[in-house]
């Protein structure tokens, strides 16, 4: 699995798009990693900062969302409170009993995949809102 950041991970928003492009990067790092063989190590080591990072970042984009009336916010916290229970059931796998291609295909399913779609859904969503309320 190769990843790549592209603009169309891009919200409009400098402090959302550096934290994105952030995490995004670590996804990087764990992909060449995992074809390296040395996986379980990065693994570990970008669930701790997921678990730190992301928990800052979701608490901004909600203050965000807050300071701005965004009508979805209780939507988003529900959507980033799944993402963050799904970083605590990966820290809590047994990673060596656990074949390396099946564990790949859970990070990518459970983290990456979740997050890119987030971001071009969820977050897009944000933005335009805020957008659309500053013509007003």
């Amino acid at each position: 699995m190769t990843l790549n950041w592209d603009d169309s991970l891009l919200v409009g928003n400098a402090e959302i798009d550096d934290d994105h492009r952030q995490i995004f990067e670590h996804f990087e790092k764990l992909s060449l990693a995992c074809q390296e063989g040395s996986g379980e190590e990065v693994l570990k080591d970008l669930l701790k900062f997921l678990d730190e990072y992301v928990t800052q970042h979701f608490s901004y984009e909600e203050a965000f969302m807050a300071d701005n009336n965004y009508p979805k916010l209780a939507e988003q916290q529900a959507l980033h409170a799944y993402f963050l229970q799904s970083v605590t059931e990966l820290q809590g796998m047994d990673m060596k009993d656990t074949d390396p291609h099946k564990l790949s295909i859970i990070i990518y399913r459970k983290l990456i995949l979740w997050f890119t779609q987030h971001i071009k859904k969820s977050d897009q969503e944000l933005v335009n809102y805020i957008r659309a309320q500053q013509h007003y």
